[in-house]
């Protein structure tokens, strides 16, 4: 069976099981409406929620699990193109840490063990096929983004962008940033895929259960594809939420503390499926006043699972475990992260 029938013959399935009448993509918008608006006053409405019109803006629908990468200027010389990604990332982060994240990056060994830098080894499991996850933990989704538009320059990788894909909640379909939705803004260097987290924010606006199972549905089978084909570089935040500060507010203002979201059992195990593992912490330090990143070795998943019983928990618990201490460094407020008791089933 073809890819495009086997996807077709899933939405089929689950629009028969969960959406006999059609409605649901409508009453999912209707309860992300409020959600979107709130995102707009914390963000200091930066970020800017816009209609619900699945013709006008691209994967809005419940049963969109994707956009694809697409070249914005293709008559425009890729050498054009790093220059302006360059330019927005300067604007966003400044251009002096700009600069020292750029330079960072282009530093960066792939491991204790492995001294190639970070970005060849990407070149060379993208050679080779290899299945690349980058994981971080977040206080934005942007930061995703700004870790994407990193490598992406770096890696002069404009003839790939088929081969990138960044993960970000159907959410932000709603949203656009600097007045372009975030999903168009977002495939200029990298596919989107579309999930669903299930979270308080989710629980609090009433996302329906059943637009979940089906989103995040469409998005494993969307992935599944991609992977087959060898060579991706995923981005994702495990965790599938940001960073939750205590009491409240903005990163380093009135917080006492902060703490990591447990990670889905769902989600650990979803890193056996990739050969490699990048962890980073990118965020704006309010102890230092810039922009700080700190990316950790490379991890072979293989190799780990081998070496922990292929206990996926084993590989996720440390990642996180050393984002926090860089967090840590990064605020100088105390990190909580989750200690797993409860052991995933191999």
């Amino acid at each position: 069976m073809s890819e495009f029938n086997q996807n077709t013959r899933l939405e089929s399935w689950l629009r028969d099981r969960y959406d006999s009448d059609g409605t649901l993509s409508e009453e999912t918008h209707q309860a992300y409406t409020p959600w979107a608006e709130s995102m707009h006053q914390r963000s200091g409405k930066v970020l800017a929620p816009i209609d619900y019109d699945e013709e006008l803006y691209l994967g809005q629908s419940i049963y969109s699990p994707d956009v694809e990468a697409l070249d914005p200027n293709p008559n425009v010389p890729d050498s054009d193109i790093y220059k302006g990604v360059k330019g927005r990332l300067a604007q966003a982060l400044g251009k002096e840490s700009s600069a020292e994240l750029m330079s960072q990056l282009m530093e960066q060994p792939a491991s204790s063990d492995d001294p190639r830098t970070l970005l060849a080894r990407l070149a060379i499991n993208r050679q080779q096929g290899k299945n690349t996850m980058v994981v971080s933990s977040h206080f934005s989704f942007m930061e995703l983004a700004y870790f994407n538009n990193l490598r992406f320059v770096g890696k002069q990788d404009m003839a790939n962008i088929d081969k990138n894909a960044v993960v970000l909640s159907k959410l932000l379909s709603r949203i656009s940033y600097g007045g372009v939705p975030v999903p168009e803004a977002a495939r200029s260097t990298a596919s989107v895929l579309f999930s669903s987290p299930v979270s308080k924010s989710s629980e609090t606006y009433k996302i329906p259960a059943a637009a979940t199972k089906i989103m995040n549905a469409l998005f494993v089978e969307a992935l599944r594809s991609r992977m087959k084909k060898g060579g991706l570089e995923l981005d994702v935040a495990l965790t599938g939420k940001q960073v939750i500060s205590y009491p409240g507010g903005a990163v380093g203002k009135d917080i006492e503390h902060y703490e990591i979201p447990e990670v889905a059992p769902t989600s650990a195990e979803l890193v056996k499926c990739f050969d490699d593992i990048v962890p980073v912490t990118l965020m704006w330090s309010p102890v230092t006043g810039k922009w700080e990143m700190a990316i950790d070795d490379v991890i072979d998943v293989r190799g780990s699972l081998e070496i922990n019983n292929n206990d996926s928990l084993e590989i996720v618990q440390p990642i996180y475990k050393k984002m926090a201490g860089h967090i840590e460094t990064f605020t100088g407020k105390k990190v909580d992260y989750p200690e797993y008791p409860r052991r995933i089933s191999r």
